[in-house]
């Protein structure tokens, strides 16, 4: 009986051995690296930190928050670039707050990583500029580095060819007419924010929303929705304010026909 228990612990153990060394190293398989034109989109501000707002210098107590506003057309330009077929990954999902330019560098770089296994393309900061003079406006782009120059021209040149100054004198009140600017304010460098730490990256100040005519086209629209857009961190973040859901869809098809237009030409 020892015999027989004995021999079969002896074959037992050998056909072990021979299965043990003829077995090939397990395949580790690396994350597959999304090869599409990758855009990661950064609405400027949050929590706390509101940017400007409408009336200026009005802080929690104002109509409109500048911080919201660049969310809704990040969200909006992020919707329009997938349907094309480019990735698109967020630095900010809805109200949080990353005031520390590394920290939201690091961010965009980390989402981007999650997310393709790679770092992406391009950067757009969505921004609105402000002012105390609500009679001011214009367009400004800025940019951090001579790497950042043609991503800033192709988004600059869609955006003043969408919104010009004429289509925008029209709408103001008439009696505002000789007070009222809208004008090219070009390109802005240096030490400014999130475009100094990715490559290429440009950071859009489509228009003041400072500018009483500006705001009145969000706080007067038919189509102005205070709406719940976002998900992640305050996933029940309101906008303040009623924004005009027509006009935030005219801007992001603009900032999109940059991205796009960069794209098309890059090497």
């Amino acid at each position: 009986m020892k015999k027989i228990w004995y021999g079969s612990v002896f074959l037992l153990g050998s056909a072990l051995f021979v299965f043990m060394l003829f077995q090939k190293e397990p395949v580790v398989l690396e994350p597959a690296v999304d090869t599409r034109p990758l855009v990661v989109l950064d609405a400027g501000h949050g929590g706390e930190d509101f940017g400007a707002t409408y009336p200026p210098e009005q802080e929690g107590r104002a109509l409109l928050f500048e911080k919201d506003l660049n969310l809704a057309v990040v969200y909006a330009v992020k919707e329009r670039l997938e349907s094309m077929g480019v990735g698109v990954a967020l630095t900010r999902l809805c109200n949080e707050n990353a005031r520390e330019t590394s920290v939201r560098i690091a961010i965009a770089q980390e989402r981007c990583k999650e997310k393709f296994g790679t770092l992406c393309d391009l950067l757009v900061s969505v921004h609105h500029n402000g002012s105390q003079n609500i009679a001011h406006d214009g367009l400004m782009v800025i940019y951090g580095g001579e790497e950042d120059i043609p991503l800033s021209l192709a988004v600059h040149e869609a955006l003043w060819e969408g919104e010009g100054p004429q289509p925008l004198i029209a709408r103001a009140d008439v009696a505002e007419l000789l007070h009222y600017r809208y004008g090219n304010e070009g390109f802005l460098t240096g030490e400014y924010g999130i475009v100094q730490g990715f490559s290429p990256a440009v950071l859009t100040e489509a228009y003041y929303i400072t500018n009483k005519a500006q705001a009145q086209e969000h706080l007067s629209s038919g189509d102005s929705s205070s709406f719940v857009f976002c998900t992640g961190t305050e996933q029940q973040h309101t906008s303040r304010g009623a924004f005009s859901m027509g006009k935030i869809a005219w801007e992001a098809d603009l900032i999109v026909q940059g991205v796009l237009a960069f794209l098309e030409e890059r090497p």
